[in-house]
């Protein structure tokens, strides 16, 4: 996987969560995907499970900034994430270390 691959893909997740654009992030990711909020939470299957949780995701998202940190070694990659969004009148910032492989 060729580090330009990758910030192409995480340059539309980013677009797409920072405009709560469900047309856009299922674009990124194949008919039968699985896609995880959480590790230890349940998948969101296929495109009507995906666009199903981010709709209800971002429903309440405004203002979203997203910066993503990637390391890239051969076919791997994993990705550190930071948002910061205003949900429901307060600010909230999150930082996770997810694995992810786009499409």
């Amino acid at each position: 996987m060729d580090r330009q691959r990758v910030d192409t893909w995480l340059d539309g997740y980013r677009r797409a969560w920072e405009q709560a654009d469900s047309p856009a992030v299922l674009g990124l990711f194949t008919t039968d995907a699985s896609y995880r909020s959480h590790p230890l939470r349940p998948a969101h299957t296929g495109h009507d499970g995906v666009a199903a949780y981010w709709d209800r995701a971002t429903a309440d998202q405004r203002d979203v900034r997203v910066r993503f940190d990637p390391v890239v070694d051969g076919d791997r990659v994993a990705v550190e994430w930071w948002t910061t969004t205003l949900v429901s009148r307060s600010t909230r910032s999150t930082a996770m270390t997810p694995s992810t492989s786009p499409s």
